[in-house]
């Protein structure tokens, strides 16, 4: 079986009758291998088998469901799988595969569908032109006096703003979601969430705090006046959700709890809320944090916060039940999700986003 994830022409990744196979050439290499990050497809390397003619081949007996970076190494180089397509993932283009389940909600299907839209702007922030990609809802072209909420949603460390679209078929799931009548229209805009200035800093010199104050300057300042201009929006913060995962999701609770006068929705997805070298909670050390932050906004609190993880994520479950505790105790309204046997991966968020969608706007 062909894969979405497998380029035009190529045999090479497939879903075959052993299970998901890889197929590399590479004459007079010593040794091939298969790197996996960890989480979803496994971790560590799969050992390429040689065949006739400088092939290698490889198999994964049980692969999960969803979507999987990988690379290859070649004797001492890491490249990536001349047969995939590639991904920003990591702070670079990855390979991925996509490994199909027609009962997953993220599957395409025969429903209408939105568009996914390219939007460039100047940012006063970064001093430097940044891309959106904003997807609307099918027929938004039609009624040119309808206007709509807007779902803010942003990615993880290392990815950009393609990655909710394409490993995360974010329009996907909103196609279905609406197909089914289960969520409201709702424009999508997805960015960037690296707003350091100059633009020109290097991801490893972004620390914690440049990574949320950046982006919600640029997002006070410059994105929502940009999507309110070019598109028809309702200008509200009840009609105005932030959400993202893991660095993302971090980002969204806090700029999110910061400023309620601009978006009433928040979404946690596998929240990364632990200081750069830990394993502690931000918000387990500082116990009053959300308290504090209602308290400096006036007392205004969200409509709702959603928080998720995979229940094979760990310490993003234990984050997610002390933050819901946390939340309880200042009187914030909040919902909690976990996606049954799924780690730090697309699938779990995939699988969030189709929780969090019709929780918003109602």
């Amino acid at each position: 079986m062909t894969l979405a994830s497998t380029m035009p022409g190529a045999e090479f990744p497939r879903l075959g009758s052993e299970g998901l196979e890889f197929r590399i050439h590479a004459p007079g290499a010593h040794q091939v291998k298969l790197q996996l990050p960890g989480d979803s497809l496994g971790s560590g390397s799969v050992p390429f088998s040689p065949e006739p003619d400088g092939f290698w081949h490889a198999v994964i007996s049980d692969p999960a469901v969803g979507f999987h970076y990988y690379q290859v190494e070649i004797d001492a180089l890491t490249t990536n799988d001349p047969g995939s397509r590639t991904y920003s993932g990591y702070g670079r283009s990855v390979s991925g595969v996509e490994v199909p389940d027609p009962l997953e909600p993220f599957e395409l299907r025969d429903v209408p569908h939105g568009e996914l839209r390219s939007l460039w702007f100047r940012s006063t922030v970064t001093r430097s032109w940044r891309e959106l990609w904003v997807w609307t809802p099918p027929g938004y072209d039609d009624d040119i006096d309808r206007h709509y909420p807007v779902l803010y949603l942003q990615h993880g460390s290392g990815e950009d703003e393609t990655s909710w679209s394409r490993q995360g078929r974010a329009g996907i799931i909103m196609d279905n979601l609406l197909a089914d009548g289960a969520a409201r229209p709702t424009l999508v805009v997805m960015g960037s969430g690296y707003a350091a200035a100059p633009p020109s800093t290097p991801l490893s010199a972004v620390d914690s705090a440049m990574i949320i104050d950046g982006l919600q300057q640029l997002l006070a300042d410059d994105v929502i006046a940009t999507v309110d201009r070019q598109y028809r929006t309702i200008t509200d913060r009840t009609h105005r959700a932030l959400a993202g995962l893991s660095m993302g999701g971090r980002q969204a609770l806090a700029i999110g709890l910061r400023r309620p006068d601009l978006f009433g929705w928040l979404g946690g997805l596998s929240p990364a809320i632990w200081q750069r070298g830990t394993t502690d909670a931000v918000w387990s050390v500082e116990p009053t944090w959300i308290e504090d932050a209602v308290r400096a906004a006036g007392g205004v609190r969200p409509q709702q916060v959603f928080l998720s993880a995979g229940t094979l994520e760990e310490r993003f479950v234990t984050a997610v039940d002390e933050l819901a505790g946390s939340l309880a105790a200042a009187g914030i309204d909040h919902k909690s999700y976990l996606s049954p046997g799924t780690a730090h991966e697309w699938t779990t968020w995939r699988r969030s986003l189709t929780e969090l969608a019709p929780r918003l706007f109602r």
